[in-house]
């Protein structure tokens, strides 16, 4: 009886430990590092974004630079294509003036692409090997978002460049697995890149002669692999606040790729 009572303690005891959970620490769940980029003057959308970010997981925030004034604008005049920058220019002191089409630009956008590039240095410098960036403007809904962001890592492992969770649209190219394929997309608001396979594609986003989302077909055009995994269940985009991008009218409505010149609008599919 007594030996019976001290192998039914055993076997309760290896049952209890097989079913416990063990203290996971966050940072070692997730094999990447997040940034969130933001302007110094954006207190509120700071506020709120960190507000509903999961404090376990490190986070490094990038402040971006204001180029929607003109003497800041100047300083990055170098990495910009100079037609583009005349024409945001021109924007800036006529707000009547269109743009040509949607490539254009106004002075705001050079700072947004100034940010996205300076989230890839930090990314190379620091030597990482996976790294998400979240515009400020983004809400989580759910923790479970992190977990879907390290499902792609789980799933392609190297065999990838980038993988974006929120876009306005998208020309789709193919299904692969849990994900799509794209050929062109729009919207920077969080999207994962593998660093290491970006460095080779990093220098194609010179100089700058579109916006830094669509400026994604180049570096697809050359090879990378760029995918497309719809979160808008666990995150959502809080466009209460103005934009500093502010994307106004212009013309060519039909145009929205040049390396798929025949696609328009129609051809797309919408995100969120």
């Amino acid at each position: 009886m007594f030996l019976f009572v001290i192998l039914l303690s055993l076997v309760i005891y290896i049952l209890v430990e097989s079913f416990r959970k063990p203290g996971i620490n966050k940072t070692e769940k997730y094999e990447y590092k997040c940034f969130m980029l933001t302007v110094k003057d954006a207190k509120t959308r700071q506020q709120t974004f960190l507000k509903h970010f999961d404090d376990e997981q490190p986070l490094e925030i990038i402040y971006g630079p204001n180029t929607s004034k003109v003497k800041v604008a100047r300083e990055f005049e170098h990495i910009v294509e100079p037609e583009y920058f005349e024409k945001a220019l021109e924007i800036h002191y006529d707000p009547m003036v269109k743009r040509p089409n949607v490539t254009y630009f106004n002075l705001g956008a050079i700072g947004c692409f100034v940010g996205h590039m300076d989230f890839y240095k930090r990314c190379f410098d620091q030597g990482l090997k996976y790294a998400v960036i979240f515009e400020d403007n983004v809400v989580i809904k759910s923790p479970q978002l992190f977990n879907q962001i390290q499902e792609v890592i789980d799933e392609k492992g190297n065999n990838f460049e980038m993988c974006f969770f929120h876009c306005l649209s998208r020309l789709p190219d193919k299904t692969e697995g849990n994900l799509e394929k794209v050929k062109w997309i729009s919207s920077t608001k969080c999207y994962l890149v593998n660093v290491d396979n970006m460095r080779k594609y990093n220098k194609y986003f010179y100089p700058m002669d579109n916006h830094i989302d669509m400026k994604h077909e180049d570096l697809i055009q050359k090879g990378a692999r760029v995918y497309y995994k719809d979160l808008r269940k666990y995150m959502l985009i809080d466009r209460s606040k103005g934009s500093l991008i502010g994307h106004s009218d212009h013309g060519e409505k039909n145009f929205i790729s040049r390396h798929h010149p025949q696609a328009t609008p129609k051809d797309v599919k919408w995100g969120y």
